[in-house]
């Protein structure tokens, strides 16, 4: 009995050591550069926008800003939301840009898998309550 108890201490002990041994390291601060495409059925179809992202990772926490800039927008937010592991990331911006005659309210989530030096993934970004699908890419440039 008691050797049975040492034995479950150990396991409890040692269990979350060999799991987080399992779990890749990812690291993905720094200035990374590419393009969002916008997907199929979109009144943005066929347009590409260029995209930089500069990041720092603490932890699983991802800070720092995303810029796209395209002939009908530019934008440079910083990152709301930010998570990073096993080599998977998600982020979220949120701000506000002048328009012709108002300002739109701009919501961008994006999510992507990080393969060595370049992130691919997909997202959405939300003007005004209209959604807009998007896939994207970058490959880090520092």
């Amino acid at each position: 009995m008691r050797i049975r108890g040492v034995l479950s201490l150990l396991l409890i002990l040692l269990l979350p050591l060999a799991v987080g041994g399992c779990l890749k390291k990812m690291d993905v601060t720094g200035s990374w550069a590419g393009f969002v495409v916008w997907d199929e059925g979109d009144p943005l179809e066929g347009e590409t926008t260029t995209v930089r992202l500069d990041l720092s990772q603490d932890r699983q926490t991802v800070t720092g800003n995303v810029i796209m800039d395209a002939e009908f927008m530019y934008l440079d937010f910083d990152v709301v939301s930010g998570h990073g592991s096993n080599n998977y990331i998600t982020l979220e911006t949120a701000g506000v840009v002048p328009g012709t005659y108002s300002t739109h309210a701009i919501f961008l989530s994006l999510e992507g898998v990080l393969d060595q030096s370049r992130i691919v993934g997909t997202g959405s970004m939300t003007v005004d309550g209209l959604v807009h699908l998007l896939t994207w890419q970058a490959q880090r440039s520092s």
